[in-house]
């Protein structure tokens, strides 16, 4: 089994957290304040074009969701108790 994570570690972490968060928020806001229309529109388009954003067929389910849906079995198969 691996180590367990303390009270203090975990408190620590997400204080980490936090602070990245308000930082990554104040360089969002400054970079979007600082953008014109042009370069709104190029970088959306941009983002339409990668395949996660818009993917080929929509009635597939996305790559990342099927990815997620794996960790989440195997998680539930640890836990199960064996019979």
């Amino acid at each position: 089994m691996g180590s367990r994570l303390s009270k203090s570690d975990v408190q620590r972490w997400l204080a980490g957290q936090r602070e990245a968060q308000k930082v990554i928020e104040k360089e969002r806001v400054h970079a979007l304040r600082n953008r014109t229309p042009e370069e709104s529109w190029a970088i959306y388009l941009s983002l339409t074009e990668n395949e996660l954003w818009n993917p080929r067929d929509a009635a597939e389910p996305s790559y990342v969701l099927m990815a997620m849906r794996r960790v989440l079995d195997r998680q539930t198969r640890k836990k199960r108790p064996s019979a």
